[in-house]
């Protein structure tokens, strides 16, 4: 009882041959895409919603999805 447990090392520790992901120079890269991307998302709907506010039918039927939009997340 008075010797420890019997640790066998089979393999020594070595340094990866290859460096491993995530890439920290691609990171800021890829983050900028995706906000411009959201970014163009979201210019193309606010112009889309601004137009459609100019035609009568056009304008009842962006009443419609605002209104359903509020009765969907519980604000209305």
């Amino acid at each position: 009882m008075r010797e420890g447990a019997v640790i066998q090392i089979l393999d020594a520790a070595q340094a990866p041959e290859r460096k491993a992901k995530p890439k920290k120079e691609m990171m800021p890269i890829v983050h900028l895409w995706v906000a411009e991307f959201a970014l163009l998302l979201f210019v193309i709907a606010k112009l889309m919603f601004v137009g459609m506010g100019r035609n009568a039918e056009s304008a009842q039927k962006l009443v419609f999805i605002k209104e359903s939009w509020l009765r969907a997340i519980g604000k209305a």
